[in-house]
């Protein structure tokens, strides 16, 4: 089919050594028949080649092929018995791996009633390397259209000839052209001199508090928040207000957060990242719903203010991301990334920064696909042990915010981690009526 590109095959090589999985629930107020939602993956599997795919490592290269034996998306029905038995489903499907190497690598788990009519979720997982958090939802949208009984919008289905792997390209043939061939090298050698006086600094900036140490195991758990319609205007209002992104003050809440609570507010540099959108900027542009993924880790050294300013800090990331940007590191970043990760994994020496969010603003779902009601969204993707102390996925669904956190057992318990989930929710409110 193609080649991966290099944030693929990073991924990929992740998850041969730790699970590294994309997993979203769907919350429905009512859900399709078990029937409904098998023929609607049969369908989405046709529309989306990807899914029938697997990886093939040939040369130190990874490769998607079609898988020989054409299996069909795994659906597993789960008896649902409350609110809350989505969250034990999640978790453990954040720690439990692909095999690349076996088809499909997408899984969907459902948890319904025998009443058709109560309450439901869908959690579907994916391998990273075929979609990103901009891919995802189309896919997700498709889904409910093609599940929702009646819906109007069926018709309005693309060919399953004109979708995925025309708007799914290799990496390095999209590429602006200053960073193909030899031009490249001109923008290569400054972004390592970059990174390596960011590591100086870093170094220097972090005698005598150590980073957290890298835990024994990678098992994941999770937590959510959520804010009301009215608490979400008023904190996009309030960062509008500032002039800062609702992105980086996410971000600067919960570097100040986890200062707090595992440095005792001791730490003056800590480490955040953020990711970047590739598809409009490559050339041509990757459509939105074009499977694989198109995305850039951004890692910034921030310095938190004495006073834990979280608008001087927001403020800082957001510059740190503009200039970034203009400069191009977005490509680099990505270029790189297959070979950093299998340097960090190979040193297995250093965590990847005290925090991750991966924010993918204001989502265009419907509340009503047919006979199916989405009251709202959830997704998480699997962290370890070399990553960030406290990750997050966040978005705003119907007007309302949320944000999905996962950590790892052996180095935050949740009692802990609970405390610092609801200490950044409190800490984002506080803004709201500023």
């Amino acid at each position: 089919m193609r080649k991966l590109n290099q944030a693929e095959e990073a991924f990929t090589i992740v998850n041969a050594k730790f699970p590294f999985t994309l997993v979203c629930a769907l919350k429905l107020n009512a859900g399709p028949s078990v029937q409904t939602l098998r023929s609607a993956l049969d369908e989405l599997q046709h529309i989306y080649p990807f899914l029938s795919a697997v990886v093939q490592e040939k040369n130190k290269h990874f490769y998607f092929e079609k898988d020989e034996y054409e299996n069909p998306i795994p659906i597993q029905l789960i008896e649902r018995t409350d609110d809350q038995q989505w969250q034990t489903i999640v978790r453990k499907e954040l720690n439990t791996a692909f095999d690349h190497a076996r088809g499909p690598l997408m899984r969907v788990l459902y948890l319904a009633s025998a009443l058709s009519e109560e309450k439901a979720e869908i959690i579907l997982s994916f391998h990273h390397a075929i979609i990103d958090a901009v891919s995802f939802l189309p896919m997700v949208q498709k889904l409910l259209i093609l599940a929702g009984k009646n819906d109007k919008d069926t018709n309005k289905l693309p060919s399953p000839l004109t979708v995925p792997e025309a708007h799914s390209p290799v990496l390095r043939d999209v590429l602006p052209p200053a960073f193909k061939g030899p031009r490249l090298i001109f923008k290569l050698l400054p972004f390592l001199f970059r990174q390596m006086q960011d590591e100086l600094n870093y170094k220097k900036g972090s005698r005598g508090i150590e980073d957290a140490a890298i835990p024994i195991s990678s098992e994941n758990d999770l937590l959510t928040i959520n804010f009301s319609e009215e608490e979400t205007l008023a904190l996009v209002k309030w960062t509008r207000s500032k002039r800062i992104t609702l992105n980086s003050t996410i971000t600067a809440t919960m570097l100040k957060i986890v200062n707090r609570h595992s440095y005792a507010g001791k730490k003056e540099l800590l480490r955040a990242v953020q990711f970047a959108n590739l598809r409009p900027y490559l050339q041509p542009p990757v459509e939105d719903d074009g499977a694989g993924c198109f995305v850039a880790m951004m890692r910034y050294t921030a310095k938190l203010p004495p006073q834990g300013d979280i608008i001087q800090l927001a403020a800082y990331l957001d510059e740190q991301f503009k200039k970034s940007a203009k400069r191009g590191d977005k490509y680099l970043y990505a270029i790189l990334s297959k070979m950093l990760v299998e340097r960090t994994m190979k040193a297995h020496n250093a965590r990847l920064g005290a925090v991750a969010l991966s924010y993918a603003g204001a989502i265009n779902l419907k509340n009503q696909y047919g006979d199916i009601q989405v009251n709202n969204v959830h997704a998480f993707i699997s962290n370890n042990c070399l990553g960030a102390e406290l990750a997050a996925f966040g978005k705003i669904c119907f007007g309302r915010l949320s944000l999905d956190f996962n950590f790892m057992l052996a180095e935050t318990s949740r009692e802990k981690a609970s405390v610092m989930v609801q200490d950044i929710h409190s800490q984002l409110l506080q803004y709201t009526v500023s």
